[in-house]
């Protein structure tokens, strides 16, 4: 449909000797080209419509034997509607790049029977004419593509180099942190943020690997996550142990206080508290760390997960404007082909190409001669490759009857 829309625009253009105006006064302009998505879409849509129609019948078992008089010829219902599905997918394909030329030239409604059959008939006319342009077409298509492609590809590769020299200043910046830090908690943060990087500076070199790890990726959030419940739940019935065993002591030393103050056993039942208390907070430190730990291993991989959509999101619309860029002149090229095919013989009007030929002898009378020069270019190099005989020799014979021609 796009392609429709922008053939059909470059028809009326082309049409109306509108090349050489501006943009802002050409745009008003625009109609041709959303008039044939219409009717492509209404060709669509009614193709899909007896598609399925045709498959419930047939599940259903509800084509009958008997057939549809057409003429002289007696069809199937099954085989009519087969039918219809054939001349409407010759109607989008080859309507796709006549019609838009077609609207101009010819009164046509998608709507109407007859309209639909003139426009089969104009296929049929044209058919040959567009079979012959299409390969020469694409060839000279892609050659109209490599300047843009080329300007693309260094901006890429620069923009790529550029990225990489950005990330590796801020990669080597937090390594001499974590070369000077002492905790580990926030060495391992460091840790992972290179990692983080590292993994940015090779996109999208490494989209593949990322996308097809993607599924690890959630199986090892899934586990971290898991991982550090456990740990939580293991801190907390860990930690209520050590209180209890204190506040046993605790008991026990007030007891034994009460009753017997010059006991020599408190001393070592104070020992015995302080110790705990030393373990606890040891146990304490150690845990926290240890969970603090896991929960920035948590954040850097639920930031990956979030990261490869982010990034192959953000990798499609440069893909989409750039490749949009490169393709505009592909598209470009082709409509005006299409058009020029269209309209190479009107019925009942002078040959396209006669006349197209004196309209650039006016403009200059050195045109013809370009396209000769060109031709005899191209025989040459035919003549080269074929022949498989010396460059140097062949050239040098090949010029010599030329000029004694």
């Amino acid at each position: 449909l796009p392609i429709s829309w922008s053939f059909g625009e470059i028809a009326s253009i082309r049409a109306q000797n509108l090349d050489k105006e501006p943009y802002r006064s050409v745009k008003k302009k625009f109609q041709n080209g959303i008039e044939t998505v219409r009717s492509i879409l209404f060709y669509i849509t009614l193709f899909v419509v007896l598609l399925l129609v045709q498959l419930g019948l047939n599940l259903l078992g509800w084509i009958p034997k008997s057939g549809v008089p057409v003429g002289s010829f007696i069809f199937n219902l099954n085989t009519l509607i087969s039918l219809i599905l054939l001349f409407l997918c010759i109607a989008i394909v080859m309507g796709v790049i006549l019609i838009p030329s077609y609207r101009i030239y010819s009164p046509f409604s998608e709507i109407r029977l007859s309209h639909t059959i003139a426009l089969l008939k104009k296929i049929a006319n044209k058919f040959l004419q567009y079979l012959t342009i299409v390969i020469p077409s694409l060839v000279f298509s892609v050659i109209a593509m490599l300047i843009p492609f080329i300007v693309v590809a260094l901006v890429s590769v620069f923009t790529f180099y550029l990225k990489e020299s950005v990330i590796e200043i801020k990669i080597n910046k937090l390594k001499s942190i974590q070369a000077t830090t002492q905790d580990l908690v926030t060495a391992d943060s460091l840790h992972l943020q290179i990692e983080h990087l590292i993994s940015l500076q090779q996109f999208p070199l490494n989209a593949r690997q990322d996308l097809e790890h993607r599924k690890i990726l959630s199986t090892e959030l899934i586990f971290s996550l898991e991982d550090i419940k456990l740990e939580n739940e293991d801190y907390l019935r860990n930690v209520e142990q050590f209180d209890k065993k204190i506040e046993f002591l605790q008991n026990k030393i007030e007891e034994r206080r009460t009753n017997n103050p010059s006991d020599n056993a408190l001393s070592d039942l104070n020992d015995e508290k302080v110790q705990l208390q030393s373990e606890l907070r040891n146990y304490r430190q150690a845990k926290t760390d240890e969970i603090a730990r896991l929960v920035v291993q948590v954040d850097y991989l639920a930031l990956k997960k979030k990261q490869i959509p982010s990034l192959f999101f953000i990798g499609g619309i440069w893909l989409v404007i750039f490749g949009g860029i490169v393709l505009a002149f592909v598209i470009s090229y082709l409509g005006n082909v299409f058009h020029r095919v269209y309209v190479f013989r009107m019925d009942d009007e002078r040959s396209y190409w006669s006349a197209t030929i004196d309209q650039m002898r006016k403009k200059d009378s050195k045109q013809p001669l370009l396209g000769g020069t060109l031709f005899l270019i191209t025989v040459l190099i035919v003549y080269l490759l074929f022949t498989r005989i010396s460059v140097n020799s062949t050239l040098f014979s090949f010029l010599v009857d030329i000029f004694n021609y």
